[in-house]
């Protein structure tokens, strides 16, 4: 207990000593605390006797009363003190309260020691007053109050409890499946129902529990997006990953970092998401987009208007859901990327080698955004992927003049090889030694390589996500429709 504490616990006693000691409830005003951080109470008679302090942190926005019971009505010594909470309608808010053990006083007395946490009061919005009934408990076997009611237990009304920030939840997309190894993203709102002050120190962060274990996973903090007022609605996109393949529990949640957790009764509930191979998950987008894209070129040969709508709105409804659970995934990248080749091989080039040259800076700008961007295992700063796009610009501008097309693809075909096996080979390299080869480190290849088993088990599924969508670029570039022109 702190020494504040211990000082109101003493003049407590010193000024409210003598009061009744009959079920009369003690009543603590609350409406300073705020400003002053503590406000003591203290009832005393010869049956029992409450003294402690109401003590409030504005910090943490946190409540917590602390004091001293003492009881000479013949109580069991292997029983512990506890309490129930209410509120001033006589609504029962806790039913079972915290343990505290009896210690007996040099006056035969039972005297405990207990601390109530009252945090759990966030979100009770209406609840100006709370009652905080005192009780005895004999575990597993009986309470006091129901099994000998003659015995009178101290009571506390709190009046004027200071409120705290509270939220009410609004709406939130949790897709059921998701690929596993990628950062994933989830779209939510809530409602903010009190603010304390213009600014809150909650920020937004999924509340994620591994299986059954219930380990919790962790989440990126997103801040507010600017500031917020009580009755304003916010929305977020709030992310986490990559992670294994698994099952998770997941909800949208607001944190108070190094402090608490937003836990009240009403918010969201956590869902269970299974996250499954990463490059199945992708496999299956592509062919689900393709047979999307069919829909939509029978839709548009239907003759018949009323068919040709019902097909539309449905196919619209499908396209929407599936862009946004590819943007949650963070497959997007890798669907536009097959889908910008694909465009690409379909445009009619005015000239030779237009066609290899945008497929080739497709796949260079996908590898860009998927090791830089999407897989977070080494973050790239966005005007560092413009500058070596740029770059490859210029590197990948001698395909428009060489004329033989079979060797622009095997220029081209070295070219995404090599760089693939070079970039994926820096990540392993940077996951294990957390730095990027050099040229110096050339000269200690073969340590290196002694090293190789123990590198290549830092490995996973989705390291072959570039290597499959390379592999579909450059087959669409070789067999595109319509034949590229010979100039």
């Amino acid at each position: 207990m702190s020494k504040v504490g211990q000082v109101w616990i003493a003049i407590a006693a010193v000024l409210f000593g003598g009061n009744s000691t009959h079920a009369e409830t003690l009543v603590v005003d609350l409406k300073d605390v705020v400003t002053l951080g503590s406000q003591g109470f203290a009832q005393n008679g010869d049956d029992f006797g409450i003294v402690g302090v109401v003590a409030y942190d504005g910090r943490e926005q946190s409540m917590k009363v602390r004091g001293t019971y003492r009881s000479s009505q013949g109580i069991e010594e292997r029983s512990s003190l506890s309490y129930q909470v209410y509120n001033n309608d006589g609504e029962l808010l806790m039913t079972d309260g915290l343990r505290f053990e009896w210690a007996e006083s040099e006056r035969g007395e039972l005297v405990a020691q207990f601390e109530l946490d009252l945090m759990f009061l966030d979100g009770l919005l209406h609840q100006s007053g709370l009652a905080v009934q005192f009780n005895a408990v004999v575990e597993g076997e009986y309470w006091y109050r129901d099994e000998f009611p003659e015995i009178e237990f101290g009571r506390l009304q709190l009046n004027d409890v200071p409120r705290r920030d509270a939220f009410s939840p609004g709406w939130v997309y949790r897709p059921g499946i998701l690929p596993a190894q990628s950062k994933v993203r989830f779209p939510m709102w809530w409602r903010v129902d009190h603010m304390v002050a213009n600014t809150t120190a909650f920020t937004g962060g999924l509340d994620v529990l591994q299986g059954d274990a219930e380990e919790r996973v962790e989440a990126s903090r997103i801040p507010w997006p600017r500031a917020v007022q009580t009755g304003d609605l916010v929305g977020q996109w709030q992310t986490f990953g990559p992670v294994p393949q698994g099952t998770y529990q997941v909800r949208p949640g607001l944190v108070w970092d190094d402090v608490r957790w937003y836990e009240v009764a009403g918010w969201f509930e956590y869902s269970e998401v299974r996250f499954v191979s990463p490059l199945g998950y992708r496999l299956a987008a592509i062919l689900l987009m393709a047979l999307l894209g069919w829909g939509w070129r029978r839709t548009w040969k239907t003759e018949h208007r009323g068919i040709r709508r019902g097909m539309a709105s449905g196919l619209a409804i499908a396209s929407g859901w599936w862009a946004l659970n590819m943007w949650i995934s963070g497959c997007w990248v890798s669907i536009l990327a097959v889908a910008a080749a694909y465009a690409a091989v379909r445009f009619p080039w005015k000239r030779s080698g237009g066609r290899i040259y945008a497929c080739t800076l497709i796949f260079v700008c996908f590898i860009e955004l998927f090791w830089g961007h999407l897989n977070v295992i080494v973050p790239v700063w966005t005007s560092a992927s413009i500058f070596s796009v740029a770059i490859w610009a210029l590197l990948l501008a001698p395909l428009l003049v060489v004329r033989q097309r079979w060797l622009r693809r095997v220029i081209v075909g070295l070219a995404m090889a090599g760089w693939l096996f070079i970039s994926t080979g820096s990540i392993f390299y940077y996951r294990f030694f957390q730095d990027f080869p050099s040229i110096e480190n050339l000269l200690y290849a073969g340590q290196i390589g002694d090293l190789g088993d123990s590198i290549v088990s830092l490995g996973q599924q989705s390291y072959l996500i570039p290597m499959v969508v390379g592999g579909l670029i450059f087959a669409m570039e070789c067999w595109g429709i319509p034949p590229e022109p010979e100039r």
